[in-house]
């Protein structure tokens, strides 16, 4: 996490409002930052997430109490997006994040929440601004070290200037001596930590995959979409052949019965052909008599 980033946010976070996260359609990490958004969000929805490479000014909600832009937007985009939560009165930090720093926010806000605690962690300067201008990380630990050392050195001198107690007319009680935590136990709460730890990992990782089965069914539905539209596409094809040689079987057929009339008039032809040969020969006959 970058310095001073904590530091941009608000000291209370009511109940009713939300955080607003703005990153790109498409960027490495993103399937992360979505699947832990939908963790917290159960069982109430109090992280909005927008993932879009085009933002209207619309979109930043006056119930957020903190906007995060993420790296990958472009710079009209996250100026439009600041420009709204700023006259919205929303806290937005100057920074475009990445998504690890998205999550560990995400993890801040999610913990803060869940303990009913309604300050943040960091140094804020009492309105949920930035720290005072000009003091670095080290300067402002000097200052709460200081601060502390004022604090401890006022109350020693009350203890000090305290009047002395009457001695009670019976003795204390024993101190009850504070069983220490045997290491078998240490360990097996240490394992179970572990084991939380992983069961997020793990969490987050199923997520992940959730996506990626998301996205590859889709993919199946509009490969059998393309699928079947090609086999529209072929039933249409072999309807056009059939109706094709159904045509070409009646043009053979009116072929047939017109090579059968043409052989009928070459023989009728053919017979009055020599008819007439006859009818030549008889009358050259006659005239030889």
């Amino acid at each position: 996490m970058r310095e001073g980033i904590i530091d941009q946010l608000p000291r209370a976070l009511a109940k009713d409002q939300v955080i607003a996260v703005f990153g790109p359609s498409d960027d490495h990490g993103l399937n992360e930052v979505k699947g832990l958004i939908d963790r917290l969000n159960r069982p109430d929805e109090w992280i909005k997430g927008t993932f879009r490479d085009r933002v209207s000014e619309d979109k930043v909600s006056q119930k957020a109490a903190i906007v995060l832009t993420m790296k990958g937007l472009n710079h009209g985009v996250l100026t439009t997006i600041r420009s709204a939560a700023e006259l919205a009165g929303v806290y937005c930090p100057n920074q475009a994040l990445t998504p690890g720093e998205v999550k560990e926010i995400l993890r801040l806000l999610a913990d803060v929440r869940g303990k009913g605690v309604s300050i943040l962690t960091g140094s804020h300067n009492g309105n949920g601004n930035h720290p005072a201008p000009g003091k670095s990380e080290a300067q402002r630990l000097d200052d709460l070290t200081k601060s502390a050392k004022q604090t401890g050195e006022a109350f020693t001198s009350v203890l000090q200037n305290l009047p002395e107690m009457p001695t009670p007319s019976e003795p204390a009680p024993p101190a009850v001596p504070v069983a220490e935590v045997p290491s078998e136990v240490q360990s097996a709460i240490a394992a179970i930590e572990k084991l939380q730890a992983a069961t997020e990992e793990t969490h987050l990782a199923l997520l992940v995959i959730g996506d990626g089965l998301k996205a590859g069914s889709a993919e199946r539905i509009e490969f059998e979409k393309r699928l079947a539209e090609r086999d529209e596409a072929v039933v249409a094809k072999e309807a056009e052949i059939t109706d094709l040689r159904n045509q070409l079987a009646t043009v053979t057929e009116e072929k047939e019965s017109f090579r059968k009339k043409n052989d009928g008039l070459t023989f009728e032809i053919n017979r009055l052909r020599n008819t007439l040969d006859q009818f030549e020969n008889m009358i050259k006959g006659v005239r030889q008599k």
